[in-house]
């Protein structure tokens, strides 16, 4: 029954005029209620950090403790939750006929419970990624840093180097996309031999008499394996989907459609669904796709 009321109320507020900057506290109480983009719009120029902490006068309102969203993110106060609803309710494509796709609410109070893995050290705002990342690796990248790369066997980078498993390379090439993988196996000491031994060949010719003929060296049967260099998305898409079942998409709500005509929260989650439907991508068109039904 007080709900029922409480929302009687909600929607009897929300046809009066509000001013956030002058009622913080009552803004994002609606906000966290209601679905009013003109007040989203308003909420959401607002600067959660100069609020004044323990005023206000809603059921939602103690803004110093954390709430866990429905998104699996946690949000250190019901201004920051507020704000996020709001953007999620402003999403274009999370806008159909009228009909929210994807609904945050607060799941409960305090921090999500659901294990999550920590974030990646050095990595604001995607900082630490290789600027040419760009669509679906992006958000792969973001979930493959995070992996423990326990298990797998050595490959060799084209850099020449040895990487403990596909996991660790798939890293590496995160933060340089020149990086691909060579073959599998380790690179061999061959490698640098051959190197050293070119280097010092051209250094005694250019410093031998031109009338001394030179001798080519003997052939040399090489021990590593043919270069079998990967694709990008190969190293990517492969290293996700073997470790898909260990990958929690808690990045909030991006709504995107995809090509089997079903909307996502977010890219992760659409890279995860590919896992299993090989070819599924981004419908640049979201009218493409349909409501899920209840």
């Amino acid at each position: 029954m007080q709900t029922v009321w409480f929302l009687a109320f909600v929607k009897i507020a929300l046809a009066v005029t509000h001013n956030c900057h002058k009622d913080p506290p009552f803004c994002i109480d609606l906000a966290i209620h209601g679905v009013d983009s003109a007040l989203c719009r308003e909420l959401l120029a607002l600067d959660c950090s100069h609020l004044h902490h323990g005023g206000g006068g809603g059921q939602h309102m103690d803004s110093t403790q954390p709430v866990c969203g429905t998104d699996g993110v946690s949000y250190p106060h019901h201004c920051e939750f507020a704000k996020e609803r709001c953007r999620v309710i402003l999403q274009t494509n999370n806008n159909v006929n009228g009909q929210q796709v994807f609904k945050l609410d607060i799941a409960h109070d305090g921090v999500c419970t659901l294990a999550t893995a920590a974030p990646i050290p050095n990595c604001v705002n995607n900082s630490c990624l290789d600027p040419s990342l760009s669509g679906p690796a992006v958000q792969q990248c973001l979930q493959i840093l995070k992996l423990p790369c326990t298990t797998g066997s050595a490959v060799c980078g084209t850099d020449g180097k040895t990487y403990t498993h596909d996991c660790d390379l798939a890293k590496a090439h995160c933060l340089n996309v020149n990086l691909t993988k060579a073959h599998d196996g380790t690179c061999g000491v061959s490698t640098q031999q051959t190197s050293q031994t070119t280097q010092a060949s051209t250094n005694a010719s250019s410093t031998s008499p031109s009338s001394v003929p030179t001798t080519p060296p003997p052939p040399t049967t090489s021990t590593l394996p043919p270069t079998t260099t990967m694709s990008v998305t190969d190293i990517l898409v492969t290293v996700f989907c073997q470790n898909v079942d260990s990958i929690s998409c808690n990045t909030g709500f991006n709504v995107i459609c995809g090509s089997d005509g079903t909307y996502y929260p977010n890219e992760c989650e659409l890279s995860k669904e590919s896992c299993k439907q090989k070819g599924l991508h981004i419908m640049p068109d979201a009218s493409s796709c349909t409501v899920p039904s209840g």
